[in-house]
């Protein structure tokens, strides 16, 4: 809990207990005639099991008699959260034949992004550190994934909009002297959830490629009857070979540092169902991990690995504990704020209704994909 809540580290931790225990000095001392030394190395062994060993009596895994640990499912550990839209969990049935209008209500809403903070210098190794149940909560299978990588050519991606610095290093940020330069991420954008599979290293700065694969592993995990809505900060550029069934925007912190022409076509206050969701929840995420950052970079890749993943799983937990609290107090505000709406919206129409048939036949068509010109612009 020191890790989660204060970011402490392993070796802070333990030289409390031994200065509490003897505040002399070294860390080989003679107590009472007894020779002690420290216990330090042990004491990493022991909590990295430890962790690992909590995580799957979280998940049910190891006493069900049917399939052992190694056969643990990508996914598996992960803390999932109870409000995301999972058929036959909390959907009703018949969803699926849902009409256009109601359709939102049974979308899925997935952040990506980038996270430089957590990167990892040249320290360890795969075959010496490998990750307990690699690729079982958060990240992706690192053994696939290092093969994907391996065949994947560098990119030198070109840029047609934005300023973001995310293409303007795609291929050299911060990467001198590190085999990792940071994690890509897929979340729940509602939520701020972090998605099984949703999390792989970066080589190379923030390369299609890797996010690629990242999106694609995710999405294991998310029913195929499901509508998606996706963001990401360089969506307009990412998203041109995507499946039209995807419905791509631009998180609203972000929007404004592209150009009108993206401004109008990838923004989330203009889309059908999207209400008020600025997407931005990836960041509060970051905010948290991206300060283990500091103990992490030095560690081997699997230490690393189960290391951040426990901040994530407390990260989940949390998550599923307040939303009762966080759901009624976003009621609250949305309906003052829908009461105010909607009488600024009747005082409007009232003043000019001879426009608004042609108004709204202009906002129809431009929401259900008939139009591409966007009548708010």
């Amino acid at each position: 809990m020191l890790l989660h809540c204060g970011k402490t580290t392993a070796y802070d931790f333990y030289t409390t207990l031994e200065k509490l225990t003897n505040n002399l000095g070294g860390r080989q001392y003679t107590y009472k005639g007894i020779w002690y030394k420290s216990w330090y190395l042990s004491f990493l062994c022991l909590a990295r099991h430890w962790r690992h060993l909590k995580e799957l009596k979280r998940a049910g895994r190891g006493n069900d008699g049917i399939r052992k640990v190694a056969e643990t499912q990508p996914g598996e550990l992960a803390v999932k959260f109870i409000a995301c839209p999972s058929p036959g969990v909390n959907l009703p049935e018949g969803w699926e034949n849902a009409s256009p209008d109601d359709r939102f209500l049974y979308c899925i809403f997935i952040a990506i992004d980038a996270c430089f903070p957590l990167k990892r210098r040249h320290a360890g190794s795969w075959s010496t550190d490998p990750p307990m149940c690699d690729g079982g909560s958060y990240f992706v299978e690192s053994g696939l994934y290092r093969e994907y990588c391996k065949k994947m050519q560098d990119q030198d991606e070109i840029c047609t909009c934005t300023r973001l610095a995310a293409m303007d290093f795609a291929n050299t940020k911060y990467s001198k002297g590190c085999s990792t330069t940071g994690v890509g991420m897929a979340t729940c954008g509602c939520h701020e959830i972090v998605m099984p599979n949703g999390v792989g290293d970066l080589q190379k700065g923030e390369q299609y490629g890797n996010i690629d694969y990242i999106w694609a592993s995710t999405m294991r995990h998310v029913h195929i009857l499901l509508w998606i809505l996706l963001t990401y900060n360089i969506i307009c550029q990412w998203f041109k070979k995507l499946a039209e069934c995807i419905k791509n925007l631009l998180p609203l912190l972000h929007i404004l540092g592209h150009l009108l022409s993206c401004q109008d076509y990838f923004n989330l206050l203009y889309t059908l169902g999207a209400a008020m969701s600025d997407m931005e929840g990836i960041e509060c995420i970051w905010s948290g991990s991206g300060l283990l950052g500091t103990s992490t970079c030095e560690m081997g890749p699997g230490n690393r690995q189960n290391t951040i993943e426990d901040y994530w799983h407390n990260w989940n937990w949390r998550k599923n504990v307040l939303q009762g609290a966080i759901l009624c107090k976003q009621l609250d505000r949305a309906l003052k704020e829908l009461s105010d709406q909607e009488d600024s919206f009747n005082t409007f129409q009232a003043n000019q209704p001879q426009e608004v048939e042609a108004w709204k036949k202009l906002v129809e068509n431009f929401e259900h994909g008939q139009s591409t010109e966007n009548p708010f612009s």
